[in-house]
This record gives structure tokens, sequence and C-alpha cells, in this order.
């Protein structure tokens, strides 16, 4: 299992969103990426769809997104920030690579 992989199972969309500042109701917000004056993003447990602008990802693009960072800062931040103790700055061995690649 990769490093974003663990990060996604540990770490939830609205949990995330909540931590940086983004506040819901009912899983609804104003979307980050627009000026958004009315909820139009949906906040699920593994990902995020804005219904305005079509934006979407995992918790680790929220993050990117929210903060402007690219999505290995993301996940640099995510673990930091949620003390989940995972060694970030690891190359990706071999296996994960070619596990990656069999997925999609």
């Amino acid at each position: 299992m990769t490093t974003f992989e663990i990060i996604k199972e540990r770490v939830t969309v609205p949990r995330a969103a909540e931590y940086y500042g983004i506040t819901s109701r009912n899983g609804m917000c104003c979307c980050f990426e627009h000026n958004d004056k009315h909820p139009s993003m949906k906040l699920y447990e593994k990902n995020y769809h804005c219904f305005g602008c079509g934006a979407h990802g995992d918790v680790i693009a929220l993050v990117a997104s929210i903060l402007g960072i690219s999505m290995i800062e993301a996940a640099k931040r995510i673990n930091a920030d949620f003390g989940l103790g995972l060694d970030v700055d690891k190359p990706v061995s071999r296996n994960d690579i070619i596990m990656i690649h069999r997925k999609r």
C-alpha cells in the first residue's frame, strides 16, 4: 500500500476540510475553487465534488487545492497535521510502482 493510499484510508475528506477551515452543513459547503456564494460542493467520506465548477478529488487533492500546494506537499502536511507517523520522504518501491500501474 502506498503512502497516498494510507493517507486516504486514515483521513476522511470532511475531517480534513474541517481541520483546514472549510465549514459544511450536511456535507455541503461553498467551493474554494471558484467564487461561490451558495454551497455547491459536496464532501463525501473519500472524495469531494463541486456541482458548480466540476472540481473533484480525494483528501490529498482537497488539501493541495485549499492550501495552494503540490500533492506531495499536501500528503506531507496531512501526515504532520494528523500525526500519522508515515515516512513520506521514503522513495516509492518498485513493487508499489508496479501495483499502481496494475490498478490503472
